[in-house]
């Protein structure tokens, strides 16, 4: 019997059995830290979206000026998918309307684990939230009567050229109507075709 062999297998087992535990104590501690640092928006909460990533939305509460970056998705298969990016916490279910048509300076509201477009009057009245806010709604009042032409649409995104060049994306499911050369304006928060 070889010695030395038998000793560079229990070695190498060893080796591979201390690395696969370092990997579970990893993931367990990711896990309580993910758990003990969640700021949790509490039930009916509104919040003004401040910035939108396709399902990341960066929102801030209007009753305290606290920020939230959250993500919204229209079904547990979605939350699957975050899960596989590691992403486990501040995941919302949606109605797949408010999905495609949440965009900068939304209000949503929270019910339990949904996130929803809030249609209701919001004052706010908190003095972070306002300073929080107070660069977004002065871009988006800027944004009102501006022109963009249809560059293309590919997938489930309308890809819009503004006048100054700037170019950006938005749901096709919420303007299905649009068509590449379109002309669109911004009006009221929403982009409508146009005719010169």
């Amino acid at each position: 019997m070889n010695f030395n062999k038998l000793d560079n297998e229990l070695l190498k087992r060893d080796t591979i059995k201390s690395a696969r535990d370092e990997e579970v104590e990893q993931f367990i501690n990711m896990l309580e830290e993910h758990i003990n640092n969640k700021e949790n928006i509490k039930e009916q909460n509104i919040c003004v979206v401040k910035d939108r990533n396709d399902e990341k939305l960066t929102l801030v509460n209007i009753s305290n000026g606290v920020e939230y970056d959250i993500f919204i998705v229209k079904s547990n298969a979605e939350i699957a998918k975050l899960n596989f990016r590691n992403i486990f916490d501040n995941i919302y279910i949606t109605s797949e309307k408010s999905f495609y048509n949440i965009d900068l300076g939304t209000n949503v509201i929270f019910r339990g684990n949904s996130c929803e477009i809030y249609d209701g009057s919001v004052e706010i009245k908190n003095e972070k939230a306002k300073a929080n806010l107070e660069e977004l709604f002065f871009n988006l009042n800027e944004e009102e009567g501006t022109q963009y032409t249809v560059d293309k649409i590919k997938d489930d995104k309308v890809y819009l050229k503004g006048e100054d060049g700037g170019y950006f994306s938005i749901y096709k499911q919420a303007y299905p109507d649009f068509k590449q050369g379109d002309k669109i304006i911004r009006e009221n928060r929403k982009y409508k075709k146009y005719f010169i």
